[in-house]
């Protein structure tokens, strides 16, 4: 592979996750914006929840693409563990809300 492949591969890379956090973003904030509709019911929660997770996943694209416009190649592994840890307790989270609210 010569280096202007490297640096082609590189910016599709950069795109391809610029692409991804955009999407992810307007997600999060249409879910938001379902969820406030919702007011403070239990149904508001998986919104709410999903537009958080939608959240994360913007900030880790964002991040990504910004590190690997800088040279930086390494450090993908923090950034998906992060985004997998926030998920991660953002699901727990709303099964014990769920599961705590009082039914109407």
């Amino acid at each position: 592979m010569s280096d202007a492949d490297t640096g082609l591969a590189v910016e599709r890379t950069v795109l391809a996750w610029r692409r991804t956090a955009i999407g992810a973003a307007a997600l999060a904030l249409l879910l938001g914006n379902a969820a406030l509709h919702r007011g403070w019911a239990p149904g508001a929660l998986v919104p709410c929840a999903a537009a958080v997770v939608m959240g994360v996943l913007a900030a880790a694209g964002f991040r990504r693409a910004r590190d690997l416009r800088h040279g930086r190649f390494a450090g993908a592994d923090r950034t998906i563990a992060l985004a997998a840890t926030v998920v991660a307790i953002v699901g727990c989270l709303a099964v014990v809300i769920t599961l705590i609210a009082p039914a109407r």
